[in-house]
């Protein structure tokens, strides 16, 4: 890949940019994909190279890394996954590494779930104790 950072990873199902006859990218949610990381050589499991995120920050409790990740796409000069509201804050924002120009429309439940679950599962917050006590997965 071109100049893709390492931290650039995080794929997963929601929106992807849907592409003209030319193929370059058009409007903002035009379309829903289920993508997953690629490997190095491999475009059809990533066709867009969408980046989420939202869904990095669900990996958060188990993935050292992820934090570090994250903190750099904040401050990458590049600003791919930035997404500037009204007042001027900045959050962080599904993108196409491919297509920069092209952001996602709206964050989907599948992307915001993740991250909210991620971050509540650090220790500061609600710690994986909570997940383990308050759910029925592993009990018979």
């Amino acid at each position: 890949m071109r100049d893709r950072e390492t931290y650039e990873w995080g794929s997963g199902a929601g929106s992807c940019p849907n592409r003209n006859a030319q193929g370059e990218p058009v409007g903002r949610d035009n379309k829903y994909c289920v993508d997953r990381i690629r490997k190095d050589g491999d475009r059809s499991s990533n066709e867009y190279m969408v980046v989420s995120p939202h869904i990095l920050a669900g990996f958060l409790p188990q993935y050292d890394r992820a934090r570090n990740d994250l903190i750099a796409m904040y401050r990458d000069d590049r600003q791919k996954a930035h997404y500037r509201l009204e007042d001027g804050s900045v959050v962080l924002w599904r993108y196409s590494y491919d297509h920069p120009q092209w952001k996602a429309g709206s964050i989907q439940a599948v992307d915001f779930s993740t991250m909210l679950f991620g971050l509540a599962a650090l220790e500061e917050n609600l710690g994986m104790a909570f997940f383990n006590q308050y759910n029925n997965y592993y009990r018979n």
